[in-house]
């Protein structure tokens, strides 16, 4: 796990840990190719009754590569929304962090730089209720934070 820092000074106000995540590339391979082959194989054999009318539906319906390239988008597609959502969740925190009385801020920034959690949202918006919550004030992380209302709608999108 690699640990990047923004490329601002530690004094900055937006200086934020996070953990870089590659993006993922799928691929066709030939035991992906055997395995949906066996997969279909399998089905016949469970159904043996309806083997020739599994065998007809089977070769009508998508090829192997068909089969295959919608898995490859479907792959893609999840990681698009996954990283929309990780987005949102960042624009969130940072949010409510900005909300914050600013020795709050101080105080939840300085803990999250030294943290050894992964420096993700979920851990940030954890560090922020702990924080807050001893400091005597309830936060609905839930919620999206009143600001621009075009962001507000993307956020709630992602709840």
């Amino acid at each position: 796990m690699e640990i990047f820092r923004a490329p601002h000074s530690e004094e900055s106000w937006f200086f934020m840990r996070f953990t870089r995540r590659g993006r993922y590339e799928p691929t066709i391979t030939s035991r992906k190719i055997a395995a949906y082959k066996t997969k279909q194989r399998r089905y016949r054999e469970k159904f043996p009754l309806f083997s020739a009318d599994i065998t007809a539906e089977q070769q009508l319906g998508p090829s192997v590569e068909d089969a295959m390239n919608l898995r490859l988008e479907a792959a893609r597609q999840w990681e698009a929304d996954w990283r929309r959502r990780e987005y949102l969740w960042w624009r969130r925190a940072r949010a409510i962090l900005a909300r914050l009385p600013l020795p709050l801020q101080a105080q939840i920034r300085a803990e999250w730089k030294n943290a050894s959690a992964p420096g993700t949202p979920t851990y940030l918006l954890g560090y922020i209720r702990r924080a807050s919550t001893a400091a005597g004030i309830n936060i609905d992380l839930l919620t999206p934070p009143e600001f621009a209302p075009e962001v507000v709608d993307l956020i709630g999108k992602a709840a």
